[in-house]
């Protein structure tokens, strides 16, 4: 018996975008959260910080409602990304490596 959650769909970019995350930071720091309903795509843990990432294919996709009721609620960061290079910089801004 299902509990009334409808399957998400995930965009063509997701899986790719996961597996380059977590070549360059290791599979445990990066959570595929994309099932979970009512909640971002990814996950991702990074010199301390956690990052809230949706995947788009592009970033003039829209948002569902839920997504940007998270996005609009969510008092922590939380981007929209539609690449893993976009993700680092990203964290890199945040962590800078100097």
């Amino acid at each position: 018996m299902g509990y009334g959650y409808s399957k998400r769909s995930v965009d063509n970019n997701h899986s790719q975008i996961r597996d380059d995350l977590r070549k360059v930071l290791g599979f445990d720091n990066v959570l595929d959260t994309h099932a979970l309903p009512k909640f971002v795509d990814l996950v991702v843990g990074y010199k301390g910080n956690n990052y809230l990432f949706e995947v788009k294919t592009d970033k003039k996709n829209k948002l569902t409602k839920d997504e940007q009721k998270i996005k609009d609620t969510w008092q922590g960061q939380y981007d929209v990304i539609t690449t893993a290079e976009e993700a680092i910089k990203i964290m890199m801004c945040d962590n800078p490596p100097f």
